[in-house]
């Protein structure tokens, strides 16, 4: 890749830094500065640092950012498969990744990073170099980030539509589920995901007709409550198996699971949602600008 002064040119006067800013920010001397801004390519972790402070994916600097070739059919490696989808689920909905990057779940050591996405310290190795095999990752000797977050998004949805459907879930049959609103999630032991989740993230936009909760917990007074009568399959209320322990979001799960659950459920109406959702919620994690 042939690096871009000129595109470096244009961000800064976007985000508002001069050159003495970014020598400053960045702690390099203002020729180097310069150096960049005429074409000469940062070295070590300067690239990683300069992405991260004008809020780019590092290509984005490249003047013949090249085309990558990924099919989420491959069978080869485990980065779409349960580990993998599960680690970038984690790395994905890390607060930090952007807003404090370099103290991000990324840049923690790999024991912490397992730690959290509850996987062995070998895989999530064994992950990150099929990562950064593939383009998603780039590293040097201090600090990791992630890039290229669309075309690793896309084949991540795909591997989680086929996860979702091996995890341990419960369905039941309700004659209404208009008492959902009366529920304390928080209180009770679940978190909404699907078209609950979705209704309370777009302000009602969706009326749910399916409700999902995403549980570990027995919630006996809830099925007794909204009258529930467990079927093998389908229904219009199903408890699923926890994907990751993840951080309370208005009582639903995170905007990016949410997101992946409508996009599941192959319902036209769900699709309008998962769009309006993205837009609010993911467009600036998958697409940083």
């Amino acid at each position: 890749m042939n690096w871009n002064g000129e595109k470096l040119k244009i961000l800064c006067d976007k985000r508002g830094v001069s050159p003495s800013g970014l020598s400053e920010r960045l702690g390099v001397s203002r020729p180097t500065v310069y150096n960049w801004l005429s074409g000469r390519d940062p070295r070590g972790s300067h690239l990683l640092q300069l992405s991260a402070l004008l809020k780019v994916d590092p290509t984005e600097l490249y003047a013949d950012r090249p085309a990558l070739q990924f099919s989420p059919s491959v069978t080869e490696g485990k980065l779409f498969k349960r580990s993998g989808i599960k680690l970038i689920y984690a790395l994905l909905t890390d607060p930090r990744l952007d807003q404090d990057w370099g103290n991000d779940l990324l840049n923690v050591p790999v024991r912490e990073l397992a730690s959290k996405a509850r996987m062995s310290t070998g895989s999530v190795s064994e992950l990150l170099s099929e990562m950064k095999a593939r383009e998603f990752l780039l590293t040097d000797e201090r600090f990791r980030r992630l890039v290229n977050r669309k075309l690793l998004f896309d084949p991540w949805l795909h591997g989680y539509m086929e996860t979702r459907f091996k995890v341990k879930k419960q369905c039941f049959e309700a004659k209404t589920v208009a008492w959902w609103q009366t529920r304390n999630p928080k209180k009770e032991g679940f978190l909404w995901g699907g078209e609950p989740a979705s209704a309370i993230l777009t302000d009602d936009f969706l009326r749910p007709s399916t409700l999902t909760l995403y549980t570990d917990t027995p919630l006996y007074d809830l099925v007794v409550d909204g009258n529930l009568h467990q079927v093998p399959a389908g229904g219009n209320v199903e408890f699923v198996e926890p994907f990751l322990k993840a951080e309370e979001i208005q009582g639903g799960v995170h905007p990016l699971l949410v997101y992946a659950d409508l996009i599941c459920s192959s319902d036209d109406r769900n699709a309008e949602t998962a769009t309006r959702i993205y837009d609010r919620h993911l467009r600036q994690i998958i697409e940083p600008a």
